[in-house]
């Protein structure tokens, strides 16, 4: 991502796990987020990219290979998702451009809690995010930074079932929220 800003490499330092002094850093604040500074990124990378933002697309992003907060009845989701129109992708392998240009033609991006997610960064205005996430914790960052795009953010909260935080989206209720918010 870095390269795609055309950052040179000599201002790039490797973290190698030793201890380092460093004179000045600059670290964001999470979940503090500019809107005109996440627009700026976004516009740098659709410019470098030569991408045109086309939402249309109905986008599932699933976690199978993650270590914690998979879905556990995954199957039957995608099958439900495939139905009403939506494309299942793993990001894990995806070329960072390819995540890019994906999300910029969500429409709807739907996906258990995960880094993935913050792709939306590259969504339009026009994108809902349904996010997925297991009950035992309430996480503000993916609502927090829809709000700063001005897009359009739900959630849907599933049963804990292991100690991984893997959990079961109940298909009747996604079914419900879908129609209440597309």
């Amino acid at each position: 991502s870095l390269e795609l800003l055309d950052i040179p490499t000599e201002k790039l330092f490797y973290y190698d796990g030793k201890p380092t002094e460093i004179s000045k850093l600059f670290f964001p604040s999470l979940g503090n987020f500019s809107p005109e500074e996440l627009k700026w990124i976004r516009e740098k990378f659709f410019k470098k990219l030569n991408i045109k933002p086309t939402p249309k697309r109905l986008i599932y992003i699933s976690r199978s290979d993650a270590d914690k907060r998979k879905v556990i009845n995954e199957p039957e989701l995608i099958e439900f998702l495939k139905g009403q129109g939506f494309e299942i992708y793993t990001l894990t392998g995806m070329e960072f451009q390819e995540q890019i240009k994906l999300f910029s033609e969500a429409k709807v991006v739907i996906g258990p809690n995960g880094a993935g997610l913050t792709n939306i960064i590259f969504a339009s205005e026009e994108n809902l995010l349904v996010e997925l996430m297991p009950n035992d914790e309430v996480n503000h960052s993916l609502w927090l930074l829809t709000s700063s795009l001005g897009q359009k953010y739900t959630y849907l909260v599933g049963e804990n079932y292991t100690a991984n935080r893997d959990f079961i989206v109940s298909i009747p209720k996604l079914e419900s929220l879908l129609k209440s918010v597309m």
